[in-house]
């Protein structure tokens, strides 16, 4: 038999496999599939081509093509596929549907049956074949699933078949694809840290997953979703992104969430270059993925977060479902740096003095924290509220890119910003033990501002706020010096 002419025949054997070993893009790679399956049963096919074709759908889908190749390795005999049995309608990533379409098979004069003729029943397949498509023979043991990754496809908008992996180029709008799956042909894969999987924990069915783009150099935010199916690659977020005829270098940042708390991130970069031509030697686009600390813990089984935030040199941005947050970095580190918040900071954690007085002792240095807590909140808080709406902000994720970047999520302060000389909430211990204070705390009638402030208004102590980081080593900034930390420490002594 011509080689070629056995590749259609291997696709049907496999045909059942094929939506878990191409995963999300399984609808497109079907629809193209059934129409070249459908060709080659046809008088005068011409099979050589048709085989190219089949082999270059399933090519970006590694698994698949493996699968491919070991059936056509197997070499059954011809007579085996004379009475092809009816493999059962084709199913998508998501299960199968409620008008799928039968996979084409070979009827007895050798065209194509439509898989809308009623009562057209498939001969009758011989014992052989129905045990290598799983009649009665025992089970095949599943393979171990393979380890998958941040995959990213970069291509000019121009000439989108023809992938980019040396450089970047200028003036030029770019279509970067984004997906996870295993490594794959054609892919530039975030490999070298955890797997995917093992930062997400198992997949039972379809998880959706959050993704965002960020490219500082050209003032770029975007964000879309893509659906993880249990095995195989997920199908494909595709951010366009035009960049400058100026530029030497692109940076990007690519972070994954899956209910808002983020899985895993990582960096692409390379040279931006007029003519491909003329980049340096060596020349390659980029991927390194982050390592995060702590590892996730089965994320797919936790409660998700209401809102995810993470701050790198690349920006800072909330995910709260498919809302994307932006925050003025600018505006928060002339707060941090210009304001008095890290001189109380160093005074009220360094102090020995200062660590071993009460509360009610340190009103006024705890004063003038709330009024850094009040300067905070337009700038983080205000930001989450007016995204959020009505949704819940109590549970909140923070991953930052190194152990000393100073995100004070903890200290904005929500309640209403306080009179100059007010005085302690008198129900501050049930605040401090709860996180709530049943007293009232806005100003009287007359008054522009409340005569009381109160430590429930400190988000570290209403809200749920899980802490991560990039660990020591990855990404490290060099401006920043590494003996610089600052310590918060909340002390109960005083309570009774």
């Amino acid at each position: 038999m011509n080689s070629a002419a056995r590749i259609p025949r291997a696709v049907r054997a496999i045909w059942s496999a094929l939506p878990d070993l191409v995963g999300g893009d399984w609808p497109l790679v079907e629809r193209e599939l059934v129409a070249l399956l459908d060709r080659s049963d046809a008088a005068g096919a011409d099979l050589d081509a048709i085989a190219e074709q089949i082999l270059r759908q399933l090519a970006p889908y590694q698994a698949a093509q493996q699968r491919l190749l070991q059936a056509l390795a197997d070499a059954l005999p011809d007579e085996m596929l004379k009475g092809e049995p009816d493999l059962g309608p084709p199913r998508t990533a998501n299960g199968p549907s409620g008008a799928t379409r039968g996979m084409p098979r070979r009827s007895a004069n050798g065209r194509g049956e439509g898989p809308d003729e009623a009562g057209a029943a498939a001969p009758a397949a011989e014992p052989e074949l129905a045990e290598a498509n799983g009649g009665d023979a025992e089970p095949e043991t599943p393979a171990a699933a393979e380890p998958r990754w941040i995959l990213v496809w970069v291509a000019d908008a121009a000439e989108p078949e023809q992938p980019l992996h040396v450089a970047f180029r200028a003036g030029a709008v770019h279509e970067i694809a984004v997906a996870i799956g295993p490594n794959q042909e054609g892919a530039i894969a975030a490999v070298g840290g955890r797997p995917f999987d093992e930062e997400l924990g198992p997949v039972s069915d379809m998880e959706e997953l959050t993704v965002t783009f960020l490219a500082p150099s050209i003032s770029m935010q975007q964000t879309g979703s893509l659906f993880l199916p249990r095995t195989g690659t997920s199908r494909r977020v595709t951010f366009a992104v035009k960049l400058p005829d100026d530029l030497d270098r692109f940076d990007a940042e690519i972070r994954v969430h899956h209910r808002n708390r983020a899985v895993q991130m990582a960096r692409l970069s390379g040279v931006v270059v007029t003519d491909l031509a003329q980049a340096p030697p060596g020349s390659r686009i980029e991927l390194e993925v982050a390592t995060i600390v702590p590892e996730n813990a089965d994320l797919s089984a936790r409660e998700g977060a209401d809102v995810g935030i993470v701050r790198t040199e690349a920006g800072t941005t909330g995910v709260a479902d498919m809302d994307l947050v932006g925050f003025d970095d600018d505006r928060l580190g002339r707060v941090v740096r210009e304001g008095d918040l890290l001189d109380i900071l160093t005074e009220l954690s360094t102090g020995d003095a200062s660590r071993q007085r009460k509360l009610e002792d340190a009103v006024d240095d705890f004063r003038a924290l709330v009024f850094q807590g009040c300067e905070l909140y337009p700038v983080i808080g205000k930001p989450l509220v007016e995204t959020l709406g009505s949704r819940p902000l109590d549970r909140l994720q923070v991953l930052v890119d190194e152990r000393s970047d100073f995100f004070p999520l903890e200290l904005v302060y929500d309640l209403p910003v306080p009179a100059k000389d007010a005085t302690l909430c008198p129900g501050w211990k049930t605040a401090l033990r709860k996180g709530t204070c049943d007293k009232n705390h806005e100003a009287r009638g007359g008054e522009l501002h409340p005569r009381t402030f109160c430590p429930s208004g400190f988000w570290g102590l209403s809200k749920v706020i899980e802490r991560r980081v990039v660990s020591n080593g990855s990404w490290r900034r060099a401006d920043v010096p590494e003996d610089f930390e600052i310590a918060v420490r909340l002390l109960f002594d005083d309570l009774p």
